[in-house]
């Protein structure tokens, strides 16, 4: 019989500039939706005026609302909530992400993005103040955490016209990560 992977135990993470990952806390849901995007296309070849379907970009997007605490250094400095996510957003710079079970057989997914929504409701009275907000995906999630220097690479190679799967395009770039 298969395990069920409880929601409490998939944990969300941005990770901050000193390399860090900070989980967003106090967090309070969070899901990934990712989207296969179609290309429809008909050609004069086809004599039978079928639609032909190809594999088009995977676009995702990732969903997360939570409480709002204290993120100062009096309250909880090692934990992203609202007023830490407003301000890496006002940066407009590319955030770093990875969504983790800590489970041996479960992959923790990795990526980035930029902060496209953040909202946060004050109800009164005795009620807990909420955010919730989405981060739109570059690229692809992926399993595997090296590949979070890709984008990096990929922008190094194409600047002056080399290729991405050249060997020595690799080469000069991990010197460069290396030294």
């Amino acid at each position: 019989m298969a395990t069920l992977i409880k929601g409490d135990v998939v944990l969300f993470y941005i990770k901050d500039s000193d390399g860090g990952w900070r989980p967003v806390g106090c967090l309070e849901s969070n899901g990934i939706q990712q989207t296969q995007n179609v290309i429809r296309s008909r050609t004069k070849a086809n004599s039978l005026h079928f639609t032909e379907l190809t594999q088009g970009e995977i676009t995702y997007v990732l969903n997360f609302s939570g409480f709002y605490i204290d993120t100062s250094y009096s309250g909880s400095p090692d934990k992203a909530s609202y007023e830490y996510l407003s301000e890496v957003m006002k940066l407009k710079s590319l955030v770093y992400w990875k969504m983790d079970s800590g489970l041996v057989d479960s992959p923790a997914y990795y990526g980035y993005g930029m902060i496209g929504e953040l909202n946060m409701e004050a109800a009164a009275g005795d009620n807990v103040t909420m955010f919730d907000g989405q981060i739109i995906g570059q690229w692809e999630p992926f399993t595997n955490y090296s590949m979070l220097t890709y984008p990096k690479y990929y922008e190094f190679v194409v600047q002056d016209g080399g290729q991405v799967d050249n060997e020595a395009c690799y080469g000069k770039f991990m010197d460069q990560v290396i030294s």
